[in-house]
């Protein structure tokens, strides 16, 4: 039992002595501009996308709405657009079927008549007489 409250404050401090202080900020420095961001603000929550300006040393120039304005690298971070995943094709969600459960092909001769050989009724056929707006039909 020892042995292992050693093994695991040996591991806290070798995570204290390698920790990074501070946000990853490279992803904010890799974008190219006009690139759609998110701002923190102290309010609690991330507001946007806008879009970056310029980015020089730590500091980034974002357009908002009442002009552009500077942040700290730390409180800006890329917006990803969300894939849109509600165009699933009908052939994702049908069950597969067995061969056997098929249903058996319509024999030829027992098909309907093609379109070509109905007849449509004259009514159908006639041209109807436009009307003005407003009045009636007779």
């Amino acid at each position: 039992m020892a042995e292992i409250v050693k093994l695991q404050a040996k591991q806290t401090v070798n995570n204290a002595l390698h920790h990074c202080n501070g946000p990853n900020t490279t992803p904010v420095h890799n974008l190219p501009l006009n690139s759609e961001v998110l701002i923190w603000r102290k309010s609690g929550n991330w507001n946007g996308p806008y879009c970056l300006l310029a980015v020089e040393n730590e500091t980034c120039c974002v357009q908002l709405l009442s002009g552009p304005t500077s942040f700290r690298s730390m409180s800006v971070k890329p917006y990803f657009r969300p894939e849109d995943n509600h165009e699933v094709k009908p052939d994702e969600l049908e069950a597969p079927v067995k061969p056997d459960e098929l249903e058996a092909p319509a024999e030829p001769d027992k098909l309907e008549a093609p379109l070509s050989t109905l007849e449509v009724p004259q009514e159908l056929t006639e041209p109807v007489k436009p009307t003005k707006c407003g009045q009636g039909h007779p």
